[in-house]
């Protein structure tokens, strides 16, 4: 490769940003790095930022140059730790500018998958942590609540309603009748909206209608805002599913994700997970460090987390999670007291105690419909 070659190839990486950091290499092996089911692969095709810059159609820009070079598929090999490779390539995928809609919907659609299937827990709390980042960038909070359908599409129709959306954009880009298309297009999207999807198939369809808007979408404005409508299911759903997970590292992480992108409601819910038995210890932690940190939520939340914190700091057996609502109690006082001493509470709390003092029930767990 010659020196103008090279300086071309240096210049396209300089316009991704530092390190040459490229969304589509990193989804590329993201699906290498998977199988269908979301488990590591140990042998795997991947390629660095470069090689997916050569297979994207650089290497025509750099042989006009005068460059000597032949553009190969990647070949399988040995990947020794795919844990590692895959929470390499998600950290460079969060790291890139959610300010780009394709960019932002593509986070989303990939921290959906990872969190949902993915074997290693620090992917899935990567992953948690960054859907509440979008969620709060989709002002999810704000929203009203969601009208759910009445139908989960099966696979099979959702491969024929991806197939339709093919049909129907073939003719807008390939010179055929616009309009037509543009109103085949939106109708498609309309109802795509009336549809539920599962876990496999929202990344799926998600997927398919980014890369639509990703082309169309300012011309054809119900192509953004399906996937706009998609990206705030696949927040909801994947912090949902994480909350739950088995591993309390990811269920601290979608506590805290969750807030932050679905505001205080989304506490009624953490309550609901944390009134069962086999809540997990970073779970309770990582609800009294928000609330420290953040304040107690307002709300239907808000006299249940107090006596449930009181509760904690005197009766658990873990003393992290006792330490953790003392730390929660003294952000619910005001700066008023700040111990760790038990019985220095339990005076507070004779004058501090909500209406109704007496142990709350578990908070009703929160529908399936609208805001958490």
């Amino acid at each position: 490769m010659n020196r103008a070659a090279l300086a071309v190839l240096i210049l396209l990486c300089a316009g991704f940003g530092a390190g040459c950091h490229i969304t589509g290499a990193r989804v590329y092996n993201l699906d290498e790095l998977h199988d269908a089911n979301g488990r590591h692969k140990y042998r795997a095709a991947l390629l660095t930022d470069t090689g997916w810059l050569m297979r994207q159609g650089f290497s025509g820009a750099l042989r006009g140059f005068g460059a000597k070079i032949a553009v190969q598929d990647a070949e399988p090999s040995k990947v020794e730790d795919p844990t590692e490779a895959c929470l390499e390539n998600l950290n460079g995928l969060t790291d890139a500018d959610s300010n780009d809609p394709d960019v932002a919907a593509t986070q989303v659609e990939m921290c959906t998958r990872i969190v949902l299937t993915d074997p290693w827990r620090l992917s899935r709390e990567r992953a948690a942590l960054e859907l509440g980042r979008a969620g709060a960038r989709l002002e999810l909070a704000k929203q009203p609540a969601r009208v759910v359908g009445a139908q989960t599409a099966t696979s099979e129709q959702l491969s024929d309603l991806l197939a339709r959306f093919v049909k129907a954009v073939t003719p807008y880009v390939a010179g055929g009748d616009r309009a037509a298309a543009k109103a085949d297009l939106e109708r498609l999207a309309t109802e795509a909206r009336g549809y539920e999807y599962d876990g496999a198939g929202l990344p799926r369809l998600l997927r398919g209608v980014r890369l639509l808007a990703s082309r169309l979408g300012r011309d054809i404005p119900a192509l953004a805002e399906l996937s706009l409508d998609l990206q705030a299911r696949g927040v909801r759903m994947g912090l949902e599913h994480a909350l739950d997970d088995e591993d309390g590292v990811v269920a601290a992480a979608a506590s805290r994700a969750g807030r932050r992108a679905f505001g205080d409601a989304w506490c009624e819910r953490v309550l609901a997970r944390l009134a069962r038995r086999d809540a997990q210890p970073e779970l309770f932690i990582a609800y009294a460090e928000d609330s420290a940190r953040n304040g107690l939520p307002e709300g239907a939340a808000h006299d249940p987390s107090l006596r449930m914190f009181y509760g904690l700091a005197h009766q658990h057996p873990d003393s992290r999670v006792s330490v953790a609502a003392m730390g929660a109690l003294a952000r619910a006082s005001g700066g008023e007291l700040t111990s760790l001493r038990e019985e220095d509470w339990r005076d507070w709390w004779q004058t501090h105690a909500p209406a109704s003092s007496s142990a709350p029930a578990a908070p009703k767990q929160p529908g399936e419909s609208g805001q958490p």
